[in-house]
């Protein structure tokens, strides 16, 4: 649920690219009510992105 910045959400078009998101809030709930979904989303990142995807984890963590 987008609590701050719904205008901002609904101004994505395709083809834009989104280059971060930054959640503030606790994801313990969603994460756990979407568990299915994460996965196989996850899945098919991997598959598809991997070692882009890996890279960018491991330089979010840095910051």
């Amino acid at each position: 649920m987008v609590t701050k910045g719904q205008d901002v959400v609904n101004s994505i078009a395709k083809g834009d690219k989104i280059v971060s998101i930054k959640i503030l809030d606790s994801t313990d709930a969603l994460f756990k009510a979407e568990a299915e979904n994460l996965k196989s989303w996850n899945a098919t990142l991997d598959k598809e992105h991997g070692d882009r995807m890996k890279k960018n984890a491991a330089a979010a963590k840095k910051e």
